[in-house]
């Protein structure tokens, strides 16, 4: 199952203490989309969870959508019977899960369920944070509902796996945030704080040291080896020297909060096997890291987060600055990609 979440993280520089995000007002609608009304009761108690720590609403959508193999025409009246039939199946589990002080509105919507979502979206007064399915698809629409979010919108995302239930009384207790150094990923951690506040949950910061690209043409001696381990040795200092600062940033914020650095070979399995060695319930990470490009939804690093994760992950989206676009967006080559030269 999938949460999307705010999209007004920004990505704040290197410098930026994250207690400053932190105080920064943030609200945030959660928007609960069904392609099965049944299948609402497990998504809500997340969605319950996500709004009370961002101080959203929340929202339980469902499109009814004709089936193209549809030869007859639709019978407005056998139309209307389903979509009340419909209805009362999203209100009976959204009860389940109201509060006093947490209501549920209910919306039934008619058409293209892709644009519709699009639009429902779009008319948020705040920003929106949307709960999926993790298996979730649209009626006609060989993707997921995942893609079709992620392509149309710049909202986050919490995938919530089917084998990791929560119920009206559960909680989050330990919260895994990948940092990689870069503004980009410390854009998640307001997020993070907030959910870890809401859920009296423990904060981990993690990050993963790659080993040092070296050039491995025929046989590797000493000096290679002492300059990879000495590199290596380098990063993962400098890396938790960072996660301290952040740590310490926001050391008054009432959340428990530790720090986990290790060396891995590929920073995507280091993570998911991080998250089982932390024993972590939960994940939040930033949808672009170091070496991002503003042109797509997401990294390579947070697709392979979203898509093979066993406990859920709250995806937060930020709207990349032009000359954020990816770090090495502003190399330049001098003479290799400029033919006049050769001709002078």
């Amino acid at each position: 199952m999938m949460i999307v979440a705010p999209s007004n993280n920004r990505s704040p520089s290197d410098g930026e203490s994250a207690d400053r995000m932190d105080k920064t007002p943030v609200a945030s609608d959660v928007v609960v989309c069904v392609d099965e009304p049944d299948s609402a009761a497990g998504l809500l108690p997340h969605a319950v969870i996500l709004a009370k720590a961002l101080g959203g609403t929340i929202s339980l959508l469902h499109v009814m959508e004709a089936r193209d193999n549809d030869a007859a025409p639709i019978d407005p009246i056998d139309w209307g019977i389903q979509k009340r039939a419909v209805r009362n199946r999203l209100l009976a589990n959204a009860k389940q899960f109201e509060s006093p002080d947490q209501s549920i509105d209910i919306h039934v919507l008619e058409g293209s369920c892709i644009e519709q979502v699009r639009r429902f979206l779009a008319d948020r007064p705040n920003d929106a944070a949307v709960v999926l399915g993790e298996n979730q698809s649209l009626p006609g629409h060989t993707g997921g509902f995942v893609d079709v979010v992620l392509a149309s919108s710049e909202v986050s995302i919490l995938l919530v796996p089917t084998d990791a239930p929560l119920t009206k009384t559960q909680r989050y207790t330990k919260i895994l945030v990948p940092i990689d150094g870069s503004g980009r990923s410390a854009s998640a951690l307001p997020t993070a704080l907030r959910l870890a506040k809401a859920t009296q949950a423990t904060l981990v910061l993690c990050h993963v040291t790659p080993p040092p690209g070296l050039t491995k043409i025929g046989a590797v001696d000493r000096e290679a080896i002492e300059l990879g381990d000495r590199v290596t040795a380098r990063n993962k200092r400098v890396g938790q020297a960072h996660l301290n600062r952040l740590m310490e940033s926001v050391s008054d914020c009432g959340v428990p909060i530790s720090t986990r650095t290790v060396v891995g070979g590929d920073v995507r399995r280091a993570l998911i096997k991080m998250m089982h060695d932390e024993g972590a319930d939960f994940l939040v990470m930033a949808s672009h890291g170091q070496s991002g490009h503003a042109d797509v939804p997401l990294g390579n690093v947070a697709n392979h987060i979203l898509t093979q994760s066993k406990i859920p992950v709250l995806m937060v989206r930020q709207r990349l600055k032009s000359a954020e676009e990816h770090a090495f967006s502003g190399t330049t080559s001098e003479g290799i990609r400029q033919p006049s030269d050769l001709r002078k």
